[in-house]
């Protein structure tokens, strides 16, 4: 398909459309699927390759790609040519109902390019998935026939197939379709999501005057569209009126806004787009409805151009690890308090989050407390309470500097939650003391000097004799002279 407004000039968009001639068969009746193949650009569809997996129930399965002039055995999957933007290829698919068969006839088409889509994953190659089980009740995006969900009908029953679908042939009609995807799955509060939307006509008719509708949730803030590749700007109101769009053409539109601080839950979203211009399909004279969402999944739906599907507000939080000592030097004997101080930031609360602090060797006896409350022994670890946006928690560690201790005091002290932090990874921080508090060498020196003995005579020699000696801890260092 050609483009008309908003699109990317590299990539391809490639469109997988499946339906089945009718909706219930009889045992050795005969089952056609159709499916159909377009691009709308704008660049050429590289090698597409169409994979289907007709049901084992179907017998001897057969394709024609002229129109079912000519039919040959289905393999499971078709190389089909190049598909210019703008270009379609349709693929019938037939075979028999196997006689005694029971159950559904449900069917996925698949269709891969390596020429990248425009949306999802940047330069990701193009896949496209058509699949008969969408169901009749509302158009889906690719879904050209109400015959869908077909199953094997009890010969009993003698249905004939669903009221209303009158098939190709009706003029003019035009058969609109609509995709939409998110830039991403998950979002934090205060971030950007930008909603892409594609919209296309197969055909044969122009849809007239084709209105796409978007109420996009209420917790994306400002919303605003380009329909010219982020070009210009405007604030988006709900709805937009297209420019008549001829067949085999189609456009882009881009929806942005910020994810409201706070918010939670589902970003899933659908447009619709409407044209007065009758739809093949379903009752003669019906106009024209296409739905895409964001609902559908990774695995995609027909026209699903984006792998971004299901779209969340991410619960984040941005949690903090601090710690200090008391003091940066301690004798063997004296109490040392680690002061652990864990914060949130949010927006949201940091679920069970848990400390852990291997205390220095040197320290004997630790006990904690979190926030003033009632002591305890200190195990290396302390799962606090779940932490809204904006608490802070406190913890004590209180130890005893063992005797005979020496060395550096230095430690660190981690916080985990398996709340995810705002770029989606685990959520961890540590704190580490400051400076490098040591355990200070002290020596307590005791000095004796005595005489030889107690009274001397004029002339007598006298001797004094001086005794150093160090009760510890450390050992000490002999001063220079």
């Amino acid at each position: 398909m050609a483009t008309i407004f908003g699109t990317p000039d590299d990539t391809a968009t490639i469109i997988t459309a499946k339906t089945a001639n009718k909706t219930s068969y009889s045992p050795g009746e005969t089952i056609t699927y159709t499916i159909t193949v377009a691009n709308m650009g704008p660049a050429t569809a590289v090698s597409p390759v169409v994979k289907d997996e007709v049901p084992s129930i179907v017998q001897n399965p057969q394709f024609s790609i002229d129109s079912g002039t000519t039919w040959n055995p289905w393999g499971g999957s078709l190389q089909l040519p190049d598909l210019k933007s703008g270009d379609a290829f349709i693929i019938l698919i037939r075979g028999t109902v196997a006689i005694g068969a029971t159950g559904s006839l449900n069917n996925i088409a698949t269709t891969t390019t390596p020429t990248p889509r425009p949306f999802g994953v940047t330069g990701a190659p193009g896949v496209s998935t058509g699949t008969t089980s969408t169901g009749s009740q509302e158009p889906t995006p690719g879904v050209m026939d109400s015959n869908q969900n077909p199953v094997v009908k009890p010969e009993a029953a003698g249905a004939t197939g669903v009221t209303g679908a009158t098939g190709p042939g009706q003029n003019p009609t035009a058969n609109v379709l609509t995709v939409k995807s998110s830039d991403k799955t998950s979002y934090s509060p205060g971030e950007s999501i930008t909603y892409n939307i594609v919209v296309g006509n197969l055909g044969p008719a122009t849809a007239k005057a084709p209105m796409l509708r978007d109420p996009v949730p209420p917790a994306v803030l400002n919303p605003r569209y380009t329909d010219d590749l982020g070009a210009t700007w405007q604030p988006w109101n709900g709805s937009l009126q297209l420019p008549d769009i001829p067949a085999a053409f189609g456009g882009y539109v881009r929806i942005r806004g910020t994810v409201a601080t706070g918010s939670s839950g589902s970003l899933n979203n659908t447009a619709t787009t409407t044209t007065p211009t009758p739809s093949p399909y379903g009752p003669t004279g019906s106009p024209g409805v296409s739905t895409g969402t964001t609902a559908t999944g990774p695995t995609g739906i027909s026209g699903a151009t984006g792998s971004n599907q299901n779209p969340y507000i991410m619960s984040a939080a941005n949690i903090t690890t601090a710690k200090k000592t008391d003091k940066f030097s301690y004798k063997p004997g004296e109490p040392i308090t680690y002061t652990i101080t864990v914060s949130n930031s949010g927006p949201a609360t940091a679920s069970a989050p848990r400390v852990t602090d291997m205390v220095p060797a040197q320290v004997e006896n630790p006990m904690f407390s979190v926030d003033g409350g009632p002591p305890a022994p200190w195990t290396g670890k302390v799962t606090l309470p779940d932490m809204p946006s904006g608490k802070v928690t406190v913890i004590h560690i209180v130890g005893t500097i063992r005797e005979g201790a020496s060395g550096s005091l230095a430690n660190s002290a981690t916080t985990m939650t398996p709340t995810p932090s705002k770029n989606g990874s685990p959520n961890v921080s540590t704190g580490q003391t400051p400076g490098d508090p040591i355990v200070a060498e002290s020596a307590d020196l005791v000095t004796r000097k005595e005489p030889d003995k107690k009274s001397y005579l004029p002339g007598e020699t006298i001797t004094y004799t001086i005794t150093v000696y160090n009760s510890g801890p450390s050992a000490a260092a002999i001063a220079p002279a």
